[in-house]
């Protein structure tokens, strides 16, 4: 019963995961598991106060796992979000090795470049959401690079421009460069290089969506039965006598 119901079920959930990605929405995690939340920085360049969270989002299938990022800023809360399997689980590899390099050669300061990949990106005002579009070379890719500041680690998102792709803000900012603490990427790195709490985490959250579905479909088709309906109308005939 159970692996017809995995059969039934687990196309449909990731169907609908499929579809919210591929409209002005964000992508819809099965799982969110929050790093970190209300940390506040300066950006690198300007030197603007932000204030990011972290969120670790696991899909049905490991090779759509995304890392979410929001950052708070004086005009909207923007979301970007990076696909760990698609980049950036490589730019994270590359970030604590220079990191652990930095350390054993006891270096107080320094930047290095990490690497470049895809960005979905999103802004947030109230109960808006638009779809933005990074500006550069190529178009929704941008860069990372490795920050060493007075003994401090840092990943950092250097800055690009975004603009409106879709959606009724009408976005066309700068994001200056965010630092983002070692200490925030970290917990993020590690959840997902747990590989077996990780795929049990994934297995347990599919159980539930598939209760959760299992529960929905069985109401509806209570909701629909003929029986139902007799109640119904029998219940409105007696009203109707009553009064």
């Amino acid at each position: 019963m159970d692996s017809v119901l995995k059969r039934v079920l687990i196309p449909a959930i990731l169907c609908v995961v499929c579809l919210t990605a591929c409209t002005t929405l964000p992508s819809k995690a099965l799982y969110t598991e929050p790093a970190v939340a209300g940390v506040t920085v300066n950006t690198t360049n300007n030197q603007f106060d932000v204030v990011y969270a972290i969120d670790s989002c696991v899909m049905p299938k490991a090779k759509d796992d995304f890392i979410s990022f929001k950052v708070d800023t004086m005009l909207y809360t923007y979301r970007f979000d990076f696909s760990v399997n698609n980049g950036m689980k490589t730019i994270l590899d590359r970030f604590f090795t220079i990191s652990n390099i930095a350390d054993s050669q006891q270096r107080k300061n320094g930047q290095r470049y990490l690497g470049e990949m895809t960005l979905y990106a999103y802004a947030l005002s109230e109960e808006t959401i638009s779809r933005l579009i990074a500006k550069g070379k190529i178009a929704n890719h941008v860069r990372f690079s490795f920050l060493l500041k007075d003994g401090k680690k840092y990943l950092v998102l250097d800055g690009f421009q975004v603009q409106t792709l879709d959606g009724k803000l009408a976005v066309d900012d700068f994001i200056d460069s965010i630092p983002f603490h070692y200490g925030d990427i970290k917990k993020v790195y590690d959840f997902f290089n747990d590989a077996e709490g990780l795929e049990a985490t994934r297995q347990k959250q599919l159980q539930i969506a598939l209760a959760a579905a299992q529960a929905e479909k069985e109401r509806q088709a209570a909701q629909t039965e003929p029986g139902n309906t007799d109640v119904i109308v029998n219940s409105e005939k007696s009203s109707t006598e009553a009064q």
